[in-house]
């Protein structure tokens, strides 16, 4: 059983198709990231998880049942959400917010105090439970919307944009947390624009593009799928404009920079992998290599390929 499980969501706003037969699935323990462009449908898939937003057509299962019956409302409890712009009350202190947040959770009341300090210990602000929350800093307000959505220990963690507006030690903090609760066995749903963090924390990804499902799978899946292509780093002997000019003359060269005095970037063309092929060449031009070795692709090369070649890779 999955514990959330999205299936051909379909949602119009006016003349506009936010979404168009999108699915998902999450597994216990599994971190998945939401990648898209500006409106891609990443924050309507998100709402309508939520109960926030009624699709037009599919289903969502918390679960396995179904969360838009009309007593869909009490699978949330299993949910922990934090959204990309809290809504904190500005007159309520720190303490008394996730108070609050507790009983909607059905924390029986007298584990609430000890909720609230685990909470507030676990996300570095437990010298802040008597503070108003209008003195805090957005840093610090985005930390309290990730206890508020983590004190409850829920089964399923959906997160809009939770590195946002925090410094970098507050961007450290906040993913230790989301590896230590899917260690814990939630499932993480995570909404964002940060390639980079997207890579380093998620297990797999779903690329959303104009409301389609471009691709879902794991990151490594991504990168073979719209094959970005090889790229080599070379570090010469001497000065490297003769090696530039001998790479430049092979066939399956796409690129040449340079990167420093003796050290090149080199794209390679979509293939096998043709390094050994560049070293021959270049010793047989009579040149000497210090260092040769192949880069991975990163997932915004992979990213923005699959983007760019729009929706001939959807379906």
């Amino acid at each position: 059983m999955y514990m959330l499980e999205v299936a051909d969501l379909w949602k119009r706003y006016g003349a506009v198709q936010a979404l168009s037969g999108v699915s998902l699935t999450l597994e216990g323990g599994e971190i998945r990231a939401l990648l898209g462009p500006n409106g891609a449908g990443k924050s309507t898939t998100v709402k309508i998880v939520m109960g926030l937003v009624k699709p037009d057509r599919g289903s969502v299962r918390i679960m396995g049942e179904d969360a838009l019956s009309p007593k869909g409302y009490r699978l949330r409890r299993h949910v922990g959400y934090m959204p990309e712009l809290p809504q904190l009350p500005r007159w309520a202190r720190v303490g008394e917010v996730l108070e609050k947040y507790a009983g909607l959770y059905g924390i029986p009341e007298a584990e609430i105090p000890s909720a609230v300090s685990r909470a507030l210990e676990t996300v570095g602000l437990s010298d802040l439970r008597g503070r108003a929350v209008a003195t805090l800093s957005k840093g610090q307000v985005q930390r309290l919307t990730l206890a508020q959505a983590i004190m409850h220990e829920p089964d399923i963690l959906v997160l809009d944009e939770p590195l946002l507006g925090l410094d970098p030690e507050g961007m450290d903090l906040v993913r230790r947390i989301i590896r230590d609760e899917a260690r814990r066995g939630a499932a993480v749903l995570m909404n964002t624009h940060l390639l980079k963090e997207a890579e380093d924390l998620s297990d797999n990804v779903t690329l959303l593009y104009r409301g389609r499902v471009l691709f879902s799978g794991s990151v490594d899946e991504l990168k073979q799928h719209v094959s970005v292509g090889e790229v080599l780093i070379v570090e010469v002997e001497g000065e490297a404009e003769a090696a530039i000019e001998v790479l430049r003359d092979i066939p399956f060269v796409e690129s040449v920079e340079r990167v420093t005095r003796t050290r090149l970037r080199v794209k390679l063309l979509p293939g096998e992998d043709r390094s050994s092929e560049v070293s021959r060449a270049l010793v047989a031009a009579g040149l000497g290599i210090r260092e040769l070795k192949r880069l991975e692709p990163s997932l915004e090369e992979a990213f923005l390929k699959l983007v760019r070649g729009g929706e001939q890779w959807a379906g």
